[in-house]
C-alpha cells in the first residue's frame, strides 16, 4: 500500500513536471525565465534549450514516471523484470545527486545564490529533488 502510494505520488510529480515542460515546448513562456541558471555577471543563460532538448526532457520525466509506476505495480511492467527496480534506484540516485548539486550553480551546496534561478533552486528545486529522492528510496525499501 505505502509502496503504491509513493510510486503514484512521485510518478505524478514527474508527469506534472513533464506537462509544464510540454507547455514551454508548445510556446508558453510563463515561469520559463526562472528555471534556467544564468551567469550573474552577464545575465545570460548558461544554455538555451531548443525544442528537441525540451522534448527529450519531457520524455525523460515521463519515462521516470512510468518506471516508478511499474515498480509500484500501478501499470503493467514491460521489459525485463529487473528494469523497474534498477530504474527506480537510478532515479533515486539522480534526484539525490541533483539535490546535492555541482557546488557552483545548483543544489544545496551551490555558491551562486543571488540569481532568480538560485533562489528558486534553494527554496523549491533542490528541496523537491531531495523529497522525491527520499520518497523513491523509501518506496524501494518498503
Amino acid at each position: 500500500m505505502l509502496q503504491t502510494w509513493l510510486a503514484a505520488s512521485v510518478g505524478g510529480v514527474f508527469i506534472l513536471i513533464g506537462l509544464i515542460h510540454l507547455y514551454w515546448l508548445l510556446g508558453g513562456r510563463r515561469g520559463f525565465e526562472i528555471v534556467l541558471p544564468f551567469k550573474p555577471e552577464t545575465r545570460q543563460p548558461l544554455f538555451r534549450p531548443g525544442k528537441s532538448e525540451m522534448a527529450a526532457v519531457i520524455l525523460v520525466f515521463w519515462l521516470f514516471a512510468a518506471m516508478l509506476m511499474m515498480y509500484g505495480k500501478l501499470v503493467p511492467a514491460v521489459g525485463p523484470q529487473w528494469l523497474p527496480s534498477a530504474s527506480s534506484w537510478l532515479i533515486a540516485s539522480v534526484l539525490l545527486l541533483r539535490a546535492i548539486g555541482e557546488f557552483r550553480m545548483l543544489g544545496f551546496f551551490k555558491r551562486i545564490r543571488s540569481t532568480a534561478f538560485g533562489r528558486m533552486d534553494t527554496w523549491l528545486y533542490s528541496p523537491l529533488c531531495l523529497a522525491l529522492g527520499v520518497m523513491t528510496v523509501w518506496m524501494l525499501l518498503s
